[in-house]
């Protein structure tokens, strides 16, 4: 079996929040078939999950972001010797440049939450993923719903509009129970949280070093992983 590119090195030096592999790796177990031919990494990043990704499945991959260019993407999976099976697209997630049908998985880690929070915003992402297929879907999240108390502990590190993004479990379920185009398979906590975090704030870099502070005064226990485990209908 070869060996993973994605070394502790490697990803602590593309991570850009909590670990991302970590992530990837718990939302798709049990629910990604290694046989999927074609799968919609939404939101991709620096390509973090499009490589897990193509390690453990059989197909291709299609890593799509809006703020990574294509370019800079498709040269690091080239390098990387991947550049036959992870294929970088540009694009925003609100206006996908696919045919319906194109794929027969979806997949999202760390992204979802900054565009998807209306009424409507799924049935336009899963046009693309074929009936039957899995949406899979993994965001930060919080415990409970916002509110001034706790924002007296993000605000140590982050502002109440960066903090809005943040929806807790239930809020997903009843957001996506609207939707006629995909089935609610599983929305819970994931036991990733408190590593992939610790992975991040280990990570010699501004940011993380900035999130530090709201951690250190409380915000990880007001937080959590939440994944969203959907079938397109």
């Amino acid at each position: 079996m070869q060996a993973s590119v994605l070394t502790d090195a490697f990803v602590r030096d593309n991570l850009m929040g909590p670990n991302a592999v970590l992530m990837v790796e718990e939302l798709c177990d049990g629910f990604l078939p290694t046989d999927t031919r074609h799968v919609c990494d939404l939101g991709c990043g620096s390509g973090l999950t499009s490589i897990w990704l193509a390690e453990h499945i059989r197909g291709s991959v299609c890593a799509c972001d809006l703020w990574n260019t294509a370019e800079a993407n498709q040269a690091q999976f080239d390098e990387l010797g991947l550049g036959q099976r992870v294929h970088a697209v540009q694009a925003d997630a609100l206006a996908l440049p696919f045919t319906s049908g194109t794929f027969d998985a979806l997949v999202s880690v760390d992204s979802y939450n900054y565009f998807g929070r209306q009424s409507g915003v799924i049935d336009r992402v899963v046009a693309c993923v074929q009936p039957g297929s899995p949406v899979l879907l993994a965001v930060p999240g919080l415990v409970r719903p916002l509110d001034d108390q706790m924002m007296e502990v993000f605000g140590v590190s982050w502002t109440r509009e960066q903090m809005e993004y943040l929806w807790t479990a239930n809020q997903w379920h009843d957001l996506l129970s609207q939707s006629a185009e995909v089935r609610i398979d599983h929305i819970g906590a994931m036991a990733c949280f408190e590593q992939a975090w610790a992975d991040w704030l280990a990570c010699d870099n501004d940011h993380a070093r900035g999130d530090c502070a709201a951690m250190r005064a409380g915000a990880d226990s007001l937080m959590n992983l939440i994944a969203i485990r959907l079938t397109r209908k």
